[in-house]
């Protein structure tokens, strides 16, 4: 019974409070009114003069105005009182009630008039009546109803919480049905008052829910349907207001909740349920964040930094769901790894071709990395050896054609990026050595498939106006492709002779022919097609080769290979210093940039 009292007088207590605070609110309202209004008072004529009847009376123009003027040190004398009567003297008293109640519940507790399920109830209408203080104030005060609401929704979390954790009062059921509703109505409030804080409050409840409401029991399928449709709510949200934070609250909570549940529950046996989550999760996020921002782009309410925000939430998933992926597949479950990154792959593009010409730059190239990125992996997982290096060299050039032929910087931007990394992939790639044949073999085709490549995409460069990212791209291009195959035939010519501990001599000099020849192939071939930067790569060929002859050859070869290497280095560079003389002028102007093309 005194419990039952208790509880009344609380509550009483609390609707008093919000009854004063609009009394209050409503006499400051009239108060202030009342200043406004012009004072309705007759006002007094000003005196006159009587004048002596033999002189003309005389006007000074400096006569101050009939109207009275207004006494302003009383307005604001005025003013300041109601300011504290009606404010200060109001959160003050609320203050003042809120800890003395909170002293009458702790003593109430102490004597043991309130038991356990009073102690849940006060808890719930205690944040029921501060969310409706701030409902109150909302207009008045946001600031100050903004907080009331968040700690009357963080008191209702916490009350559900004792309820099943502390009292066991309740199943987990319904209590995480409570903590959906509370964070359904701190949405709500959020939406209608357009406060990102309550929003954010309510939905990092609903994350953290799932880990207060723990069990040593594991209830996989309960949790991922939770969180998907807790990431579902959050993107519809993103519809109405754009709020980058609480794309990061989605996926932080999915991970941090993914991670907790899978370092104590994950076997084998719910392996396929944990991928399929990663999976709905990286294609949720990324397609329904897509979604809002071209919404919010075309409507014109998008924030200055939303693309920016989305672009790093982008990198954000595409590095979760590959590290998720992997590690729930790749031992045991390897076959369907590739499947996965084509998905997530097909899922990144899908949401770039939603943005891709709403000139959201940042979202772009982000949205194109996470998609080629995956669709790498994809290749990485399905094949193996020489046939990826192949592959992936395949799908940088279809980037590039298909960044051209769409006129995207992005996907030609990736595609060249692909193709420079494909690089290190054949350098290492190891040769063959059971069915090695000189030149015919897979090491020097993937040498000659690289470069072709490279080329051809320097060339692809020139059909397209490149953007500020890409001004020395086709140069870029043209010059990896030239020295990877001057590396790649040089390493050709060692492994042909690795065996053959004669013939180093044969070896050395055919080394220092390739190089001296290949260099003034180089020159010719950029003089006849007007590309002055192969002048670049000859003269620096040229300081390899000459370099080798003079500080290598003459000592390691024998006399027969020297002479051969010395004459041959001299003619060609004499016939090259004759052609440079004979046609100055013209190969003066074609080094200074005249005529070219780049």
């Amino acid at each position: 019974m005194l419990s039952f009292l208790g509880f009344v007088v609380v509550i009483v207590l609390l609707f008093w409070i919000g009854s004063v605070s609009n009394r209050l609110s409503n006499l400051e309202k009239k108060v202030q009114n009342s200043q406004m209004l012009p004072s309705t008072e007759p006002v007094p004529a000003p005196a006159q003069d009587v004048w002596p009847p033999h002189q003309p009376p005389v006007f000074n123009t400096s006569v101050a105005p009939s109207q009275p003027q207004t006494v302003l040190p009383a307005a604001e004398k005025t003013s300041g009182e109601n300011i504290f009567a009606g404010n200060w003297l109001t959160k003050i008293g609320v203050l003042a009630v809120v800890i003395g109640i909170g002293f009458f519940i702790k003593y109430a507790i102490d004597m043991g008039w309130i038991n356990e399920w009073t102690r849940v109830i006060l808890g719930l209408a205690c944040g029921v009546l501060l969310c409706l203080l701030g409902g109150i104030w909302k207009d008045k005060y946001p600031k100050y109803a903004a907080a009331l609401t968040g700690g009357g929704i963080a008191i209702m979390y916490f009350s559900v919480f004792s309820a099943y954790q502390f009292y066991s009062l309740i199943p987990q059921a319904v209590a995480l049905v409570f903590m959906v509703a509370i964070s359904v109505f701190g949405v709500y409030l959020a939406y209608s008052r357009k406060v990102l804080e309550l929003a954010a409050l309510a939905v990092l409840g609903a994350y953290l829910s799932p880990i207060m409401l723990h069990t040593a029991a594991d209830q996989h399928a309960a949790l991922f349907i939770y969180l998907t449709l807790l990431n579902l709510f959050v993107v519809a949200v993103m519809f109405g207001f754009y709020w980058s934070e609480l794309l990061f609250m989605a996926f932080l909570g999915s991970v941090v909740d993914f991670a907790i549940w899978g370092g104590y529950f994950l076997t084998l046996g719910n392996t396929t349920f944990a991928s399929a989550f990663a999976a709905m999760t990286f294609l949720l996020l990324i397609i329904g964040g897509t979604f809002a921002l071209r919404k919010h782009k075309q409507a014109n309410t998008l924030p200055a930094d939303g693309a920016k925000y989305f672009s790093w939430l982008v990198v954000l998933l595409g590095i979760f769901y590959s590290l998720s992926m992997y590690m729930l597949l790749y031992r045991h479950f390897h076959d369907y790894l590739s499947i996965m990154g084509l998905l997530g792959s097909v899922g990144a593009f899908l949401a770039y071709v939603l943005v891709d010409r709403l000139e959201l730059k940042e979202a772009n190239f982000t949205l194109a990395l996470v998609g080629a990125g995956l669709l790498s992996l994809a290749c990485i997982w399905q094949f193996t050896g020489k046939t990826t290096d192949f592959m992936l060299i395949a799908l940088g050039l279809l980037l590039v054609v298909s960044g051209v032929l769409l006129k995207r910087a992005e996907l030609r931007v990736w595609g060249l990026l692909t193709l420079v990394a494909c690089v290190f992939a054949v350098i290492i790639t190891p040769y063959d050595t059971e069915n090695y044949v000189f030149i015919l073999n897979s090491k020097f085709g993937l040498v000659l498939a690289e470069t072709a490549a490279l080329w051809l995409t320097g060339w692809l460069y020139n059909m397209v106006e490149p953007s500020d990212t890409e001004a020395r791209a086709s140069e870029a291009a043209h010059s990896i492709g030239s020295l990877v195959l001057w590396f790649g035939f040089s390493w050709e010519l060692a492994e042909y002779f690795r065996n053959n501990a004669d013939m180093v001599n044969t070896r050395n000099l055919l080394l220092s022919l390739w190089w001296i020849g290949y260099a003034t192939a180089l020159m010719v071939f950029g003089a006849a097609a007007k590309m002055a930067f192969y002048k670049k790569i000859s003269l620096v060929l040229f300081v390899l080769a000459i370099a080798k002859v003079f500080l290598y050859d003459v000592i390691t070869l024998e006399t027969g290979y020297r002479v051969v290497s010395f004459i041959v280095l001299g003619v060609i560079l004499l016939t090259v210093s004759y052609s440079y003389q004979k046609n100055k002028e013209k190969i003066t102007e074609f080094l200074g940039g005249k005529g070219q093309s780049s």
